[in-house]
């Protein structure tokens, strides 16, 4: 007896591609179907990647110091820049040659991240997880960071840094004056190189 196929099955074809099947109606081409396919994996991975790096917005944290001339980011992790001075509770932050001033509460150290993500703008969650990872008590867990102990913010950092947090920061092309500081020694012998040359020049 002759196999007869369903009528919404008669105009479709499948084709492997690199191991994968790939279902073909009446008058598709296949380059097409392959980059919709594509597309669409890519808005999945788009969207599991977000929710690895949800953050949370916190009001009145309890923040450790700001110093001049701190590394720090700001607008949701995106932007760096350095600490150049203070205004009640907003910071300074000079990017690029540019100033930018913002509440404290806005601002991270870039020396706090864990992974790409700061503490302070976790979800519980995660959290809990990386306090799991790091085998560290739950107690911490709705603490703000400047409120956990050293020790424990360094086992955190140790053991616990969350992976796949999706969120990256770059400091590319950010005017960083720590960097381009000379030391004092460099300074000194800089300056006697300089005198030296002119002594010769007058000679």
């Amino acid at each position: 007896m002759a196999e007869t196929k369903r009528a919404d099955e008669q105009d479709k074809k499948w084709v492997t591609v690199q191991g994968r099947k790939v279902e073909l109606g009446e008058g598709e081409d296949l380059q097409d179907k392959l980059k919709e396919d594509l597309r669409g994996e890519k808005e999945h991975n788009t969207k599991e990647a977000l929710k690895k790096s949800v953050i949370i917005q916190r009001f009145n944290l309890q923040k450790s110091k700001f110093n001049f001339r701190d590394e720090v980011v700001y607008d949701n992790l995106q932007k760096t820049g350095t600490i150049g001075g203070f205004e009640g509770n907003y910071v300074k932050i000079f990017n690029k040659g540019r100033a930018v001033v913002l509440p404290a509460n806005d601002v991270f150290k870039k020396s706090e991240l864990l992974g790409s993500l700061h503490w302070d703008v976790m979800t519980i969650d995660t959290r809990r997880d990386i306090l799991m990872k790091a085998d560290i008590s739950q107690n911490y867990v709705k603490h703000d960071w400047a409120r956990i102990p050293a020790i424990i913010q360094d086992q955190i950092r140790k053991d616990g840094t969350p992976a796949g947090t999706g969120i990256t920061t770059s400091s590319e092309g950010v005017w960083n004056p720590v960097n381009t500081d000379k030391t004092v020694d460099s300074k000194l012998k800089e300056s006697e190189e300089k005198a030296e040359s002119k002594k010769d020049e007058k000679k």
